[in-house]
C-alpha cells in the first residue's frame, strides 16, 4: 500500500495547473460538504463528510485524534507519551539492526544494476520492525511475504485506495455487497483476531511474571526486560480501567498499520532522492564511513546520534515528499474566510513545506 504515489502525482499535476482549475476543484468539494451539513445539523462535521467511516480498521483511534471526541485522545496521549521515550526506544536497537541486516541481504539479489521496485521490500522490513516493537511478536514478513497477515495488511491498503477513488463505493450499503466489501470483512476479522489473541497472550505473560515472586529482576515487567508498546499498554490498563481490551487493540492497530506504511514511504522517498542526487549520497556515505571505519558491527544508539547529515537528508525528504501528502481536519466552529463560511479544511503538507522565495529553492533537495 502506498497512497503517497497517487497523491504525489495528483499534487504535482495540480501545482502546475492554472489557479482557476485548482480553485474550482476545491470549491466543488466545499459546496458538497456544506450541503450535507445543512441536512444533518445534529451530527458533527466529521460524521457529515461523505465516505467510509473512520472506524472500519482502526476503531475510534482516528476519531480521537481529529474528531469531536478529541478530548479522549488528549487523555490517552498523556498516558502513552512515556511509551515513546528515547530510553525505551533504545531497547529496540537490536531489532532495528537484525531486520535492517536482513533487508540489506534481500537487496543483494538486485545488485546487477538493473532497475527494480524497492518499495515492497521496504514495506516488509518496516512491517517486521513495527510489529515486533508494537506487539512483541514476529511474523517474519521479509522471509514470508505471502503470509496471511501480510496479505491482510496489503488487502486493507488496496481497499482504502479503491474506496477513495470510486465514489459509489463510499456508500456502505453498496460497498458491503461488492467483492471489496467481502474482502474487507475477511481481512478485518483476521487482523482484529490476530491483535486480540496477542493482547490476551501478553496479558497472561504479564500476570505470570507479576505473580512469580521468585522471578529474577530482569524478568519483572517494567524493569530490564524489553517491553513492546503492547506491554506498556497492558501495564497501564491494570491501573486504568477505562483502557479496555478493545481500546488497546485500537491503539496497537493504529501504531502498526499507520506506522509501517508512513515509515516505508519515508524511507522509499529518501532513497529515491539520494539516488537522484549522487553528490548528496556521497556525503552520507562519507559520514557513515567516518562512524564505522570499515567495520561491519551493528549500529549503536550513540552511532545513530552522530548521523547528523543523514538526519538532515531524511528531514529534507519528508519536506519535499511527505509520507502523508494530504490529510483533513474539521473545524469545531464556523470561520469567516474572504466573507465566506468555511466548514472544513484540507491541509496539504506537500505544498505547505514547499513555500519558499523562489520556485527553484522550494523544490531543491538539501
Amino acid at each position: 500500500m502506498m497512497p503517497s504515489y497517487t497523491a504525489l502525482l495528483s499534487a504535482e499535476h495540480f501545482s502546475n495547473a492554472s489557479p482557476i482549475i485548482y480553485t474550482l476543484i476545491i470549491i466543488i468539494i466545499t459546496v458538497w460538504i456544506r450541503k450535507l451539513i445543512r441536512r444533518h445539523k445534529k451530527f458533527s462535521v466529521l460524521n457529515s463528510i461523505p465516505g467510509p467511516k473512520t472506524v472500519f480498521l482502526l476503531g475510534n483511534a482516528i476519531d480521537f485524534m481529529g474528531g469531536p471526541r478529541g478530548s479522549l485522545w488528549h487523555m490517552r496521549r498523556k498516558m502513552l507519551t512515556p511509551a515513546f521515550h528515547f530510553k525505551i526506544l533504545e531497547e529496540f536497537i537490536e531489532v532495528f539492526n537484525q531486520q535492517s541486516q536482513k533487508f540489506v541481504n534481500k537487496l543483494q539479489k538486485y545488485s546487477d544494476g538493473k532497475p527494480f521496485n524497492i518499495f515492497p521490500l521496504i514495506t516488509l522490513a518496516t512491517l517486521d520492525i513495527i510489529l515486533e516493537t508494537a506487539m512483541g511478536r514476529s511474523i517474519n514478513a521479509q522471509d514470508n511475504p505471502q503470509s496471511e497477515y501480510v496479505k491482510a495488511v496489503y488487502d486493507m491498503g488496496r481497499i482504502i485506495m479503491v474506496r477513495f477513488a470510486r465514489p459509489w463505493l463510499q456508500l456502505d450499503f453498496i460497498f458491503k455487497r461488492t467483492q471489496w466489501g467481502r474482502l474487507e470483512r475477511k481481512s478485518l476479522e483476521f487482523l482484529h483476531k490476530f491483535s486480540l489473541d496477542t493482547i490476551r497472550e501478553r496479558r497472561k505473560e504479564y500476570k505470570r511474571l507479576k505473580n512469580q515472586k521468585e522471578a529474577k529482576e530482569n524478568e519483572i515487567p517494567g524493569k530490564k526486560k524489553r517491553q513492546a508498546f503492547l506491554d506498556l499498554l497492558i501495564e497501564y490498563s491494570e491501573q486504568n480501567e477505562f483502557l479496555t481490551e478493545e481500546n488497546i487493540r485500537e491503539e496497537v492497530d493504529t501504531f502498526m498499520f499507520e506506522g509501517h506504511d508512513t515509515t516505508a514511504a519515508g524511507i522509499n522517498w529518501t532513497i529515491y532522492l539520494l539516488g537522484r542526487y549522487p553528490e548528496i549520497q556521497e556525503k552520507v556515505y562519507k559520514e557513515l564511513e567516518s562512524i564505522f571505519r570499515k567495520s561491519e558491527r551493528p549500529a549503536s544508539y550513540d552511532d545513530i546520534r552522530e548521523m547528523n547529515y543523514l538526519e538532515c537528508c531524511i528531514k529534507e525528504s519528508l519536506r519535499l515528499l511527505p509520507s502523508v501528502p494530504y490529510f483533513s481536519r474539521c473545524l469545531t466552529e464556523d470561520m469567516i474566510i474572504v466573507t465566506r463560511l468555511s466548514f472544513t479544511w484540507m491541509i496539504i503538507p506537500l505544498e505547505i513545506s514547499r513555500r519558499a522565495a523562489s520556485e527553484r529553492k522550494r523544490k531543491k533537495f538539501i
